[in-house]
């Protein structure tokens, strides 16, 4: 059995990969966020959480994982466009 190759499609604050991590398990990527040692400290429930960390997707996904991801931060970037 081969091991799979996870590789970093994002990085970002707990509550920024959530909504990506929704995006793309809805397409079908697994996804995962490597857990951080001080999760106990309340890391991902912190969303002023000064540290960064990866969104990790399977290598065999990562192209149609970085381009789902591009097109979810055209349309929001479009929608903050219009409403300005």
């Amino acid at each position: 059995m081969s091991e799979t190759e996870w590789v970093t499609v994002k990085t970002g604050k707990p509550a920024e990969l959530e909504l990506a991590r929704t995006i793309l398990e809805d397409a079908g990527i697994p996804t995962r966020l490597p857990e951080a040692p001080d999760r106990h400290f309340g890391y991902y429930a912190d969303s002023t959480n000064p540290w960064l960390l990866p969104l990790q997707v399977p290598a065999s996904h990562a192209e149609e994982a970085e381009r789902l991801l591009g097109e979810a931060r055209a349309a929001s970037e479009m929608e903050a466009s219009e409403g300005s």
